[in-house]
């Protein structure tokens, strides 16, 4: 026969070399059974939902939880061993319902029983351990604090912002600002005030200022300047005619 090919007269096919749960239907081929799949079909098809993450499977349609994870699809984590009244959201752990404490959840929590009224105002009691204060009130809309003793103000709904109030402006403002009520008196008597006292300017008379081109034009080229001849004293004069 050739490669492929088996039998007595040759027309059986040949399975691929390797192939687990399969047959073929032409020479060198691997078609996995049902519940089988992979290239030699050597990988279980596990039941419908099993978790890909927590569980797995040897044989078709089976799911095998990993360690820490039960339930039909090994979606539920294992809670700590001997947890009574307690859940987890991953392995070994064991958290409290509400009313119960303690490393395996068995110690119940009685503080709102043992002190009936200690939240005010119609509010519920959730007793707490000791390293939580006790207890905790939750209070109703309206209330707040501790024991849901104080009463929460609300801000009035029918306030309107203030509207403002015609000011006598002077003659010079050509545009006046708002301002608040509390506050115009004084900007108004402000205005009055500096009116009164403001005098009008005189007339403003400019000057030239005296010309320095005559003097430049005498230092012209000469490094540094010479200093002026000073005249002498009139005594000396005086002195020298006698």
């Amino acid at each position: 026969c050739r490669l492929g090919w088996q039998g007595p007269m040759c027309k059986q096919c040949a399975i691929l070399p390797g192939c687990v749960h399969g047959t073929c239907h032409g020479p060198l081929e691997c078609r996995c059974e049902p519940g089988w799949t992979g290239f030699l079909c050597s990988t279980p098809i596990c039941s419908a939902g099993c978790s890909r993450e927590h569980g797995g499977c040897r044989r078709p349609n089976s799911c095998r939880c990993r360690v820490g994870y039960t339930g039909p699809n090994c979606t539920e984590c294992v809670p700590y061993p001997g947890c009574a009244n307690g859940s987890c959201r991953k392995p070994w752990e064991c958290r409290c319902k509400p009313g119960w404490t303690g490393e395996l959840c068995d110690e119940r929590l009685t503080y709102c029983d043992d002190h009936p009224g200690i939240c005010l105002n119609n509010a519920t009691c959730i007793s707490m351990t000791p390293d939580d204060a006790d207890y905790r009130c939750v209070c109703p809309l309206g209330f707040y604090g501790r024991q849901c003793e104080k009463k929460t103000e609300f801000p009035a709904t029918d306030l309107v912002p203030p509207t403002p109030v015609d000011q006598p402006w002077g003659s010079s403002m050509s545009s006046p600002s708002l301002t608040t009520p509390s506050s115009s008196s004084s900007n108004v008597m402000a205005d009055v005030t500096t009116e009164e006292t403001i005098e009008p300017l005189g007339p403003i008379v400019i000057t030239d200022p005296p010309s320095t081109v005559a003097e430049a034009s005498h230092t012209a080229g000469k490094w540094p300047p010479e200093p002026p001849t000073e005249s002498p004293p009139q005594h000396l004069d005086a002195e020298n005619e006698t």
